[in-house]
């Protein structure tokens, strides 16, 4: 009879002790989840601060890229040359206005604006165009007038020394090359000019031309969109790992309920 006692007290000691080791167990476990998942909501932390700065960053470049590829693509079917905001950029291809500072191959920043703007001793930008059938004001008439198919002609960078008007009130420009001797040989109808010079300065015209180069698109344009799509590859990886990791638990639970009532 003692014996039958003894053996039950052992087994109720026992029996308390795996308990007891389980409660212990149970608050590791506990310990060990929530300093996982205080880890787990600082990295979060962190990756939403770096998400957000570089929304801030990124989405405004690529809109401005987006815009600006837009714009140049359209300008240049409709006005010939490619302009952002009325703005272009384009390069003075002889030496007719060394005089003025502009040597070959430099570049020039025009503004397209209303004739009516332009006047004697401005620089402006044009096409290289006469209509044979209307070559000067004095043969523009009722039914004669230019001929608007002037986009593919060359771009000439010149000085306006003369301003004349059709019986329409459109204005003709006599031009020369400020290191010319002559003037040009042709008067140049309102709607051949591009646009007026804009003096800028260097530091200004140095980053436009950066970002009219390749080293300019590949930094202004293809890499954010890399940087975007880098990140999106990122986003649905972790979409899938945390899928894969969800299942991985589940089955995990689900052998543990399985093994848990097999003991019992």
């Amino acid at each position: 009879m003692k014996r039958k006692q003894s053996d039950k007290k052992l087994e109720a000691d026992k029996q308390l002790e795996d308990n007891q080791e389980k409660v212990e167990n149970g608050q590791e476990n506990t310990n060990e989840a929530n300093e996982e998942n205080k880890k787990l909501q600082k990295k979060a932390k962190v990756k939403k601060i770096i998400d957000i700065t570089l929304d801030c960053i990124l989405i405004p470049i690529f809109l401005i890229a987006l815009i600006f590829t837009g714009s140049t693509i359209i300008t240049r079917k409709t006005v010939g040359v490619p302009m952002f905001f009325n703005y272009a950029l384009i390069t003075v291809s002889s030496g007719s206005m060394i005089d003025a500072g502009f040597e070959i191959g430099s570049r020039a920043f025009i503004k397209r604006t209303n004739a009516s703007n332009y006047d004697v001793g401005d620089y402006i930008a044009f096409f290289d165009f006469v209509d044979p059938n209307c070559k000067d004001p004095s043969e523009v008439t009722e039914t004669n007038k230019p001929n608007e198919k002037a986009l593919t002609s060359r771009i000439v960078f010149h000085e306006i020394i003369d301003v004349q008007f059709d019986e329409d009130g459109k204005k003709w420009f006599k031009t020369k090359g400020t290191n010319n001797a002559l003037p040009d040989y042709n008067i140049i109808y309102e709607n051949y000019v591009i646009g007026e010079y804009v003096k800028t300065s260097e530091s200004t015209l140095n980053f436009i031309n950066f970002v009219f180069s390749i080293k300019g698109v590949l930094i202004f344009v293809v890499l954010p969109c890399g940087i975007i799509l880098f990140r999106d590859c990122l986003v649905l990886t972790d979409i899938f790992f945390e899928i894969k990791d969800e299942r991985k638990l589940k089955k995990q639970m689900a052998n543990k309920k399985v093994e848990e009532d097999d003991e019992k």
